[in-house]
Order: C-alpha cells, then structure tokens, then sequence
C-alpha cells in the first residue's frame, strides 16, 4: 500500500522460509523419535474469556519483545484483546475464518489509531501487538509439514493428505491476507484528528 514493493516482498519471502524452516524442523523431530505429526487436525475452540486472556498475554509479549515503553504496554493488550476477540466472536456466530479475521485486524487497528492519536506514539505501536496473535501460524506450520510429507511420499502420497495440506495452505493465505487488508484499510481510512475529536474548530 505504500509502495514499498521490495520490502513487502523480502519480508514475505522470510516469513514463509521461516515458517517451513520450522515445519522442516518439526518432521525431522518427529522422524527421529518415531512419531507422526498429523496434517488436517481439528481442536476445540477455546471458550471467548479464556480466548480474550491469551490474546492479552499475546499482546503483552509483543510490547516486551519490542521495548514498548511500560506505561503504553496496557494498550497493546487492549488491541490484541480486541482483535483476536472480535475474530473469535464473528467465528462463533458463522463467519468464515478469513473475514473474520479482515474484521478483527481492522477493529485492532482503528483501536490503535485512536489510542496512538491520544497518546502521541506511532499507531503501528499498538496495530502490530493486535493482530499478532491472529498470524495463522498454526495452519502454514501443518501445510508445511503436509508437504514435506508429499515430498517424502511421492506418488504414493494419500489423497486425504494432498487434499488437507492445499486447504491449509489456502487457509493459511487467506487469512494472512485478510489481516494484512484489514490492517491497511484502518491505517487508510480517513480518521478525525484529535483537535477535531475534541470539538475544536
């Protein structure tokens, strides 16, 4: 969105070498102790308080990882809480996953302006630490394991196995893309300043 092809396409490149970087590691762990990592695993959607904790402590751990001054590390928590939450909730009710997604990273965003135009720091402080916890590392880890799996496979590789690990990495797109959309559209997105939000003429 603002133009900087080269950086957006390098940071791409390394998130996506990383994250099979890890799945790589992954299988060969698993290899070498004799277990399976499975590919396609579903598990119970935690309940939205125990959701809206962790999402918190997601954003805690970004505000320390970061050196986000102690006295705006509340804020970082309150985006995280409110984007993976509003994600969950719109889940819960039947919303796809991707859009889901698209709506909490923008909540989180616009949140983040808000506190960033009261606060005077940068918004991205605050946008980051929101939809953090939202990175769908877990499907992009089981599409790379899945295929790392096809490749040791070969032609025998099951069908189920192809079928799982193209949806997960097709998951795992979509939902990147949608957080990313959702974050660019809120940082985009005419905004009041603050001496207009106040009533000045």
């Amino acid at each position: 969105v603002g133009n900087h092809v080269g950086n957006g396409i390098a940071r791409l490149l390394f998130g996506t070498v990383t994250v099979l970087a890890i799945a790589f590691g992954l299988f060969l762990a698993a290899g070498i102790a004799g277990d399976a990592l499975p590919v396609g695993a579903h598990f119970p959607a935690l309940p939205l308080v125990q959701d809206l904790l962790f999402s918190a402590l997601a954003g805690a751990g970004y505000a320390l990882l970061f050196n986000v001054p102690p006295r705006l590390a509340w804020a970082c928590c309150l985006c995280a809480l409110a984007g993976h939450g509003a994600r969950t909730a719109l889940v819960g009710v039947g919303l796809d996953l991707p859009l889901a997604s698209f709506a909490g990273a923008f909540a989180a965003t616009f949140i983040a302006r808000i506190i960033g135009g009261r606060t005077g720091a940068p918004t991205v402080t605050f946008a980051f630490p929101g939809v953090v916890a939202m990175i769908p590392g877990f499907f992009a880890f089981q599409a790379g394991i899945g295929g790392l799996a096809i490749m040791k496979a070969g032609a025998a590789a099951p069908t189920a196995l192809l079928g799982d690990t193209i949806a997960l990495a097709v998951t795992a797109m979509l939902v990147t893309a949608g957080i990313a959309i959702g974050l660019c559209l809120a940082l985009a997105a005419p905004f009041p300043s603050s001496a207009t939000s106040r009533g000045a003429p």
